[in-house]
């Protein structure tokens, strides 16, 4: 059996259920695949000191006791020759030092580590290779991080895991009437900087051409200082479509940093399932999801921005036009129908015991068994 244990919903508003969510889940089950989905901490633990500013070092505090103990609960339901896929948020303070982990290999069971799209660029010795010496997969959802997993590493055993995006939930909206055009930003708090290191070109483009400019991000409106008019909505995965509605196109700035480059970008793919047009840098991921100019604007200077909204604003025609592409693109290569078979296969490839046992029925009366 495939034990995945899932980061916390609440730890930083969760992980999309696009990744660990329902869908994966059906899709495992339709590859055959025995699989059993579990948090690796309770919610109500992690909201409750994890994510709890008014407790002083409730962080260290959190791993030091109850994250440790709720972690190591789940081996009990671990078994030989099962496999156990750890996503990074377990161990992504040395507190730990791979205690469950040991646990796993020491029983018989495989032990697939699944990395963060960070982790190299915060955890650049130590832990990282303690946990990747100990695992028997390292899973990484982008070709740039298998790059550098393999070029640090030689000796780890490290694939490819993509992750999916919910073309069925996340469907283009039409149009609302709008007098100006509406700009998309959409991200998480930490990634707001970028936004605001764009307020002058956005302030040159609104001079040439209005529009307003919509931020989904957090529960909280964040602290933006821009010359443009614009709107904050919190973030709620239910409601993404709708936070899209009317929208022209999905901007999403990314600087050249370490992080950048080996990122998931699960936003871009976000922006593409929606089907919008895009304007991005050309950094890391991006250059494996976007194709300039049919599904989308790769964009490094400023004056490339420039060009690239500007006609994205005066353009509604062709904004439609790469935002089918970009959606058609998505549901072509970044499907759950499309990506998760390719998960069972690597997994079954690594891990034959994965394989799906034959059914065998037993016929009472004659006493027979049959398979």
């Amino acid at each position: 059996m495939l034990h995945i244990l899932t980061p916390s919903r609440v730890y930083e508003l969760g992980y999309p259920d696009d990744i660990y969510g329902l869908r994966t889940q059906k899709e495992l089950s339709r590859c055959g695949m025995i699989h059993r989905f579990t948090p690796l901490w309770p919610d109500w633990l992690v909201h409750a000191l994890l994510n709890n500013t008014r407790i002083p070092c409730g962080r260290r505090l959190f791993h030091y006791g109850p994250g440790r103990w709720s972690l190591l609960r789940h081996r009990w339901h671990i078994r030989r020759d099962d496999v156990a896929w750890i996503h990074g948020s377990s161990t992504f303070l040395p507190e730990t030092h791979c205690r469950f982990e040991r646990f796993v290999k020491r029983q018989g069971s495989a032990y697939v580590f699944r990395m963060e799209d960070n982790w190299f660029d915060c955890h650049l010795s130590g832990v990282a290779s303690a946990h990747i010496a100990l695992a028997d997969l390292v899973a990484v959802s982008t070709p740039q991080l298998l790059a550098v997993v393999r070029d640090r590493c030689p000796a780890a055993q490290v694939d490819l895991f993509e992750e999916p995006v919910d073309v069925d939930r996340l469907q283009p909206v039409s149009a609302l009437p709008s007098s100006v055009p509406v700009v998309l930003w959409s991200g998480r708090a930490n990634n707001i900087a970028d936004l605001q290191d764009l307020a002058p070109l956005l302030c040159d483009i609104y001079h040439r051409t209005p529009f307003s400019l919509r931020v989904v991000c957090g529960r909280t409106r964040p602290k933006l200082d821009l010359p443009v008019p614009w709107e904050w909505r919190a973030y709620d995965p239910n409601a993404e479509s709708q936070n899209a509605a009317g929208v022209r196109m999905g901007i999403a700035p990314l600087p050249a940093t370490t992080y950048n480059v080996g990122k998931g970008n699960y936003k871009v793919k976000t922006y593409m399932a929606l089907g919008l047009a895009i304007v991005t840098a050309p950094v890391g991921y991006n250059l494996d999801l976007l194709q300039h100019e049919k599904t989308g604007f790769l964009a490094a200077k400023p004056e490339e921005w420039r060009e690239a909204m500007l006609y994205l604003l005066d353009n509604e025609a062709a904004a439609r036009q790469l935002g089918a592409g970009a959606r058609a693109e998505a549901c072509r290569k970044y499907s759950h129908a499309v990506l998760i078979p390719r998960w069972a296969e690597t997994l079954r490839r690594r891990f034959p015991q994965l394989e799906p046992q034959p059914r065998v029925g037993i016929d009472v009366r004659a006493g027979n068994v049959s398979s």
